[in-house]
């Protein structure tokens, strides 16, 4: 099974990409690596959240910027898939200390992993060769058709996906606030399936 990652309570505007940074947003989510300058990933904590609320979290998204994970998540997505990820070490500046240790996540595979039969779409560009889709009601992929573990999704590029065993191992390390779909309705059928921890 593929496993959509998302938390369960939405982090969108906690951290700021800072402007200082040498890797521009975009460059993460293609694919390839792009950590060869050594560069350390900067945010800045937003006034709506506090350092507790950050801390107590292992998947952060922002509206600019890489994916963060904890420290707790990126040991077991590098236990489970070393070579099909690259992490990026975060500063994070606050006006108070004890941030726990944050990585900005870029996996390095594109694969396809949207039941695109059974899922409910709209293409929204003309572009054939490069489609790009808004989902009304997502239905991943019972599996990949090469052997991953994480992914970013070929049909969402926005959006990363996991390998059964990662999404089991979380659960085994208790890993609060992570929600694990297999399907995701953005509609009112209730039709999601997920696995929230």
């Amino acid at each position: 099974m593929i496993y959509l990652v998302s938390d369960k309570v939405s982090s969108f505007g906690w951290l700021n990409y800072s402007d200082n940074n040498v890797l521009d947003a975009d460059d993460f989510y293609q694919g390839y690596r792009v950590g060869n300058s050594g560069a350390v990933v900067q945010f800045q904590l937003s006034a709506k959240c506090s350092v507790k609320k950050l801390n107590a979290r292992h998947v952060i998204y922002s509206v600019a910027g890489p994916i963060l994970v904890s420290g707790a998540f990126r040991e077991i997505i590098e236990r489970h898939a070393s070579d099909g990820v690259e992490f990026l070490p975060v500063a994070i500046e606050a006006e108070s200390t004890g941030i726990s240790e944050f990585w900005a996540l870029n996996p390095l595979r594109i694969e396809e992993c949207v039941d695109m039969d059974r899922s409910e779409f709209r293409q929204t560009n003309f572009d054939m060769a490069n489609p790009c889709y808004s989902f009304d009601y997502m239905v991943m992929r019972d599996a990949w058709e090469y052997d991953a573990q994480i992914a970013i999704c070929a049909e969402a590029r926005n959006r990363w996906v996991v390998s059964q065993a990662i999404a089991e191992a979380c659960v085994q390390a208790n890993l609060k606030g992570l929600v694990f779909y297999s399907a995701l309705d953005m509609t009112y059928g209730d039709r999601t399936v997920s696995l929230t921890l």
